[in-house]
């Protein structure tokens, strides 16, 4: 773009902060350099207003899912089909990568894989195509397909007559880390303490780090208004790698808040 080679560019690497993918664009560089090509020898600031950022953004796309359980005679869990519908992100920003998974987006559908342990899982995905330039835009799809899977685990415990913590807690036998931060938020938002006008939320396993979570609210049934009074999380984020000059140590942890004999922690 600017007519020169790879040799004579640096790039400085800021080791703060984090893309969330929208960094992966390349936007708003094209426009730093096409400014710095035309003031040669000057340093060049870009920065987005909010409605520059607005304007421009590559938003997440609109998505439609279909969730279907099968349950065995005792109310059990034997079969999953979730479908989801949306624009690709990776048929843009990666059309090789999008191909080879046969027009699968791993980020639309991300978080539709769960830990729960159910007999027959199928995920689906089909591409709508709107012809909009979306993006990963500080999300990727663990917002939406979460909120789908725990929405469809409280129908099954109401639908069953399950308590929607122990539910959650049987799928999980095989995961005793986000079995125990169910059990922990549980405990500290007092579950089987009843309350006037008042209900509980059940706790929610989310991907990669362990974490649950419990919401009291109310209902104003003449205004129809919600209220949030009190939210409770348990997190078990796991420990973070490191890595230095002259050698490189991963921790692992067997249970949560323990280490193994012999690890230094930093």
């Amino acid at each position: 773009m600017i007519g020169t080679t790879p040799d004579k560019v640096k790039v400085n690497t800021t080791l703060l902060g984090g893309g969330f993918g929208r960094k992966a664009e390349a936007d708003f560089i094209v426009g730093a350099v096409s400014l710095a090509k035309v003031v040669e020898g000057r340093p060049v600031k870009v920065i987005w207003s909010r409605e520059d950022d607005t304007r421009h953004d590559k938003l997440r796309p609109l998505e439609a899912q279909h969730i279907q359980v099968g349950l065995d005679a005792d109310g059990k869990i034997v079969g999953w089909r979730h479908h989801v519908e949306a624009d690709s992100i990776f048929a843009r920003t990666m059309p090789e990568l999008f191909k080879e998974q046969h027009g699968h987006d791993d980020v639309v559908t991300e978080g539709a894989r769960f830990n729960y342990s159910v007999p027959a899982h199928r995920i689906e995905y089909l591409r709508q195509d709107n012809g909009l330039a979306i993006g990963f835009w500080f999300a990727v799809g663990v917002g939406y397909t979460r909120f789908g899977i725990e929405c469809m685990i409280d129908e099954v415990a109401a639908a069953t007559g399950a308590d929607p913590v122990q539910l959650r807690l049987e799928l999980l036998q095989d995961q005793p880390r986000a079995r125990k931060v169910i059990e922990t938020v549980a405990q500290i938002a007092e579950w089987n303490r009843q309350r006037d006008g008042r209900a509980l939320g059940s706790p929610i396993p989310t991907h990669s780090a362990h974490c649950a979570q419990v919401a009291e609210v109310c209902l104003d049934r003449q205004l129809g208004e919600i209220r949030v009074h009190k939210v409770w999380c348990a997190v078990d984020p796991g420990i973070a790698p490191y890595r230095s000059d002259d050698h490189r140590r991963y921790h692992q942890r067997d249970e949560p808040g323990t280490f193994r004999a012999g690890q230094h922690c930093r």
